[in-house]
């Protein structure tokens, strides 16, 4: 796999490979709770658009953690999106105590 930049808030020199796909999930669904556009997710989230175009996107779409807008091209965090990042959350705080 090639290096491509992936954290939240992270370093842009941190490889795909060692970011969970389940944070980076929740990058996404932070950057789009109050509606995004792809362009916003690719940068805010610092995903490569390949990964975000063929894995990401298609994969919070179809299990409804994110809703598409066609008339404003935004994507928006659904309710089951936000479930998800309280659920993510509670775990990330029991695994570190």
């Amino acid at each position: 796999m090639s290096n491509h930049g992936i954290g939240f808030e992270g370093s842009r020199d941190e490889d795909v490979s060692r970011g969970s796909r389940l944070g980076i999930v929740e990058n996404i669904l932070k950057v789009a709770l109050n509606g995004a556009t792809m362009t916003e997710i690719k940068y805010k989230a610092r995903l490569p658009q390949d990964l975000l175009d063929e894995i990401y996107l298609p994969y919070c779409l179809r299990d409804g953690f994110l809703g598409y807008q066609e008339k404003t091209n935004v994507y928006l965090t659904t309710e089951k999106g936000r479930q998800y990042l309280k659920r993510y959350d509670a775990l990330k705080k029991a695994l570190s105590s």
